[in-house]
This record gives structure tokens, sequence and C-alpha cells, in this order.
């Protein structure tokens, strides 16, 4: 018989719930997503991890490729260096010794050109035999010191390869193995040619030392004749000399004659020896005229080559002399050239070399810089306070809306230092490099 359920209670279940199936399968579910993300994961790690470690290879042997590339450049870099360094030493070495070469026979040719006609050479002119050392002197070892044009010609060669150089100094570049051969040249010829120049000095200065050490007993006068005096004077005793050994030379030649025309036929032949004889005197005659003339004209043109070496030398002086200044003016335009082109210089000056319409005293339809010769007209230019306030004025204007404006106020700037020397800069730099910057156009005319 069936047990009687109490009245009003619900009968308990006795199977799982379909929430608590729903529970544990979404568990389940949770679970394994979770180890299927895990698993993602891990290997997305591993494979991130190895592309890691091959671009870390790839950059170390780039990084060492580098290095070799480097260590390279830096080896043919420090053998350049070391090769324009050795060039510049022989360059110095050649220099110095032409330099010395030029002042050295400057100074001779000069000491040399004095004695002719100075109290020493006065002195030396008081002995023959001193005369005819410096007629030796004067035509031998003077004319072996080499001249000064060729010094300068090898001087400014060396120079030329000493700029070329210093321009590429420190960098890669390897002098040609030519400018080495050309210095060296240059350093053995000056060498030789201090050799001559000492010789020439040592004769030269030896001529004065011994008219102080040989004794004569003729005085010296301001009356006494100059050394160039008493060589010309040896010249022409050695001519007379000559001439004297030829009319003597004729007149036994014509004794001769006449005594064997005379013993050969006393009589019958007397016109004709007489005939001969006066022929040979005419003959000896003419020789001897010819003879005079002939040394008068080698004494004449010695006289107009020593004029004319005197008048090459003196004109040579003056030529070098503007050489040397051309050559430091050039010098002086490369160095306004490279500061004109500095980025400082061109900020500090650029109210003024920019490009604009409007220009000092009038408005243009181009544009153009400013004009240097309107700047100096208008007193810009001129180095006091009205000058410093009327190139604030230009650089300040509203009116310009092209170029850079200066905000210094041109009614107070001058009780502000920094902004004073600011305008002070300015126009020095114009007044230093206006012809500069007209001549690489930033700056109009």
């Amino acid at each position: 018989m069936n047990e009687m359920q109490p009245v009003g209670r619900p009968a308990k279940p006795t199977g799982v719930s379909i929430w608590t199936c729903l529970t544990v399968a979404l568990v389940l579910a949770g679970v394994g997503l979770g180890a299927l993300g895990y698993g993602l994961y891990h290997a997305n790690s591993d494979k991130i991890r190895l592309a890691g470690e091959l671009a870390k290879q790839q950059n170390e042997n780039q990084r060492r490729e580098l290095d070799a590339q480097k260590a390279t450049a830096n080896d043919k870099l420090t053998l350049a260096r070391n090769q324009q360094e050795h060039l510049l030493a022989q360059v110095t070495a050649a220099t110095n010794s032409l330099v010395l070469l030029l002042d050295g026979s400057a100074a001779l040719r000069s000491a040399a050109s004095a004695l002719r006609t100075n109290e020493a050479g006065r002195a030396v002119a008081l002995h023959p035999d001193l005369v005819a050392l410096a007629r030796r002197c004067f035509e031998s070892s003077l004319p072996e010191v080499p001249p000064e044009p060729d010094l300068i010609t090898r001087l400014e060669a060396v120079r030329r390869i000493e700029q070329q150089v210093l321009a590429a100094r420190g960098t890669a570049y390897e002098p040609a193995a030519a400018f080495g051969v050309t210095v060296q040249n240059a350093t053995t010829w000056a060498e030789q040619g201090l050799l001559k120049l000492g010789q020439a000095r040592d004769a030269l200065s030896g001529l004065v030392q011994e008219s102080k050490i040989k004794f004569t007993r003729a005085t010296l006068t301001a009356d006494s004749p100059t050394l160039v005096a008493a060589i010309a004077r040896q010249n022409e005793a050695l001519a007379d000399g000559q001439l004297r050994q030829a009319e003597q030379t004729v007149s036994v030649a014509r004794t001769n004659a006449v005594l064997t025309r005379a013993e050969a036929d006393a009589t019958a032949e007397r016109t004709r020896a007489e005939a001969d004889a006066q022929k040979v005197r005419v003959e000896a005659d003419r020789y001897a005229e010819e003879s005079r003339r002939k040394l008068a004209e080698e004494q004449a043109a010695k006289d107009q080559e020593w004029q004319r070496r005197e008048a090459n030398l003196k004109l040579l002086a003056a030529t070098n002399r503007f050489a040397v200044q051309t050559k430091a003016d050039e010098a002086r335009n490369v160095e306004l050239r490279k500061k004109a082109a500095e980025p400082a210089v061109l900020a500090a000056l650029a109210p003024f070399i920019t490009p604009g319409y409007v220009q000092v005293k009038s408005m243009g339809t181009e544009l153009k810089p400013l004009s240097y010769s309107a700047l100096d007209g208008t007193g810009a230019l001129t180095p006091d306070v009205r000058g410093l306030t009327r190139l604030l004025t230009i650089a300040w204007t509203s009116v310009d809306k092209v170029r850079p404006r200066w905000k210094i106020n041109p009614t107070l700037f001058t009780r502000h230092p920094a902004e004073m020397e600011k305008v002070k800069e300015a126009q020095s730099l114009l007044i230093e490099l206006g012809p500069v910057l007209v001549e690489l156009g930033k700056l109009q005319p």
C-alpha cells in the first residue's frame, strides 16, 4: 500500500538539474579556451623570441662590417695625413731656403751696387790688385747668384703646392708624388744657390777686409776714384796694353819688311819698297785704329751692360714688391670671401643682404639685396652714433615686409650695451666685407 505524501509539499527531485549541467559546461568551455589561448600565446612567444635573436645577430654582423670599414677608412686617413704632414715639412724647408736665398741675393746685390761708389769701394780702389779681384767678382761671381725672377718662380711653385695641400689637410687626400719631386728639386736648387751666394758674399767682404789690411802710400780723400771708375780705368789700361802690343808687332813687321826689301835691292827696288812700306804703315794704322775702335766699343758695351743690369735690378725690385703686394691682396681677398660666406656673418647681415623690394631710398619691383653704395651714401657706414642709428633704422623699419627685422628701438639702443654691440658688429662687417659682398652678389653695387 502506497505511503501517503503530505498534502501541500512538492515532491523532492531525484536527478541533476539543467542549471548544474549548464554551469559545468560553461566551466569546461572556459578551461578549454584558456588552454587554447595559453598554447597560442606560448607559440607566438617562441616565434617572437626567435625573430628577435635573428635580428640581433643581423645587427651584430652589420656592426662588425661597419667597424671593419671604419678601421680601413681610418688607416687610409692616417696614411694620407702622414703624407700631407711630410710634404708640408718639406715645403717649409724649401720655402725657408728660397726666402733666405732671396733676401741674401737682394742684400748682396745692394751691397755690391753700393760698393761701386761708396767710401769702402774707394778704399778698395786704392789697390790695383784688389781692383782686379773686384772686376772678376762683378763679372763672374755675382752673375752666378740666381736672379730674383727665378727665385720668385720657384718660391711661388712651392707655395702653390703648399696651399693645395693645406686646402685638403686632414682629409683622405694623398698628395701626388710629383709634388714631392718639385719641392725636393727646389730645395736642392736653393742650397746650391746659397753656396754660390756665400762664395760671392765672401769674395765681396774679402775685398773690403783686404783693403783695411793692405798698405799703400795713397791717401783716401773725397777726390779718390770710386771702385767702378777704377775698374773702368783698369779695363782701359788693359785695352791700351793690348793696343801697344799690336802696334809693336806691326812696327817690327814693318821694319823687317823694309830691311828685307832694302837688302834685296837697295836701288832698283827702293821705290817699290817705299810703296810697300807705306802700304804696311797704312795697314798698321788702320789695324791700330780698328783695334782702338773695337776696344772702345767693347768698353761702351760693358758700361751699357752694367747700366742695363742696374736698371733691370731696380725694375725687378719694384716688380717684385708689386707682385708681393698683389699676392698679399689676393690672399686677403680670399680670406675676406671665406669670412663673407660664414653662417654667423650672413646671419648678422641678414637685414641687408636678404633680397627684398624696399631699397635704402626707393621701392622696387624685383627682389634684390640692399645697395652698398646707397648704405654708404646715407652715412649708415660712418662709425659714429649717427651712422649706427641710420643703419639700425634701415634694419628696423616696418616698411620692409620681406627681410628679417631687428627688434631694437633706434632711439633707445644706446642705453643697452648688447644692442649697441650688435649694431656695431654689423656696421663693422659691412665696412670690412662690403666690396667682397658686392663681388659675391650679396649686396648691390
